[in-house]
C-alpha cells in the first residue's frame, strides 16, 4: 500500500490491516482519528516530507517488520494514541520530527528504537 505525491488519506473510526509493506512518500499526509493501522510481514516507511498523525485513540501496530521515518518526515501521536512494534525496529533517520504529548505510548518488543 503506497500513498505518495501530495496525496492525503484521512481515516475515521476504522481498522486498516496490511499484509506487506506500507509506504508514505513524496509529501503525502495521512491522519487517523479513532483508527487502527496494522502492518504485518512488511515495513512501514514514511519518507520525503511525509506526515503521519494519530489522534483520538488511534494506533499504528507493526508485526514482523520495521517502522522507518526518514528524510524529513513528521510523526505526531497524541496522548490517547500509541505505536507498537513487535519483532521489528523503529528508526528515525535524516532530519525527522517526532511529536508526542505526555502519556503517549511507544513500545518496541523484540527490537530497538534508533535515532540517527
Amino acid at each position: 500500500f503506497t500513498v505518495k505525491d501530495y496525496a492525503t488519506v484521512v481515516s475515521i473510526g476504522s481498522t486498516s490491516t496490511y499484509d506487506g509493506s506500507v509506504n508514505l512518500r513524496n509529501n503525502s499526509y495521512t491522519t487517523g482519528n479513532q483508527t487502527n493501522y496494522v502492518v504485518t510481514n512488511g515495513d512501514f516507511t514514511a519518507s520525503d516530507n511525509s506526515e503521519l498523525h494519530l489522534h483520538d485513540v488511534s494506533s499504528l501496530t507493526a508485526r514482523s517488520g520495521d517502522v522507518i521515518f526518514q528524510d524529513n518526515t513528521l510523526l505526531f501521536i497524541d496522548s490517547t494514541s500509541s505505536m507498537t512494534v513487535v519483532d521489528g525496529n523503529i528508526v528515525f533517520q535524516h532530519l525527522n520530527n517526532l511529536i508526542t504529548e505526555p502519556g503517549t505510548a511507544i513500545q518496541v518488543n523484540g527490537g530497538s528504537l534508533t535515532f540517527r
